[in-house]
């Protein structure tokens, strides 16, 4: 419910995101086929058109939050993927994507109860 009451009060946030590209929406290393010197992203059927940021809130969620990586990983990722997509700071817009991410794994994660502790402690400290 307090996911949902945020994202309500704050989706005027969403309007500053006004670029739209293809989004893979559930990137992770399983994802990639490494060839001689070449690289090719596979499994695009969550793919979306969106904010870029979003897709890299999801991807570090994904890759680094929910395999407790360290902060150097998170740093070299974000570093990485911000500057491959030309993507802008927006920490209001990124919070937003951040709970939104949240929500999702817990949906997805609801029978792991060690996931939903996790989720939950990881969130609040998003609505504080």
């Amino acid at each position: 419910y307090k996911a949902e009451k945020i994202l309500e009060e704050h989706s005027d946030q969403l309007d500053k995101a006004t670029e739209s590209r293809l989004l893979h929406m559930e990137f992770d290393l399983r994802n990639l086929l490494f060839q001689k010197e070449d690289i090719a992203v596979v499994d695009w059927e969550m793919a979306a058109a969106g904010d870029p940021l979003l897709d890299l809130v999801i991807t570090e969620k994904r890759l680094v939050w929910r395999q407790n990586q360290s902060q150097e990983i998170k740093q070299s990722l974000r570093k990485g993927y911000k500057t491959v997509r030309e993507i802008e700071d927006s920490p209001e817009l990124e919070k937003l994507y951040e709970i939104f991410q949240m929500t999702r794994l817990l949906l997805i994660h609801q029978e792991d109860k060690e996931m939903v502790k996790k989720i939950k402690k990881s969130s609040r400290e998003l609505f504080t």
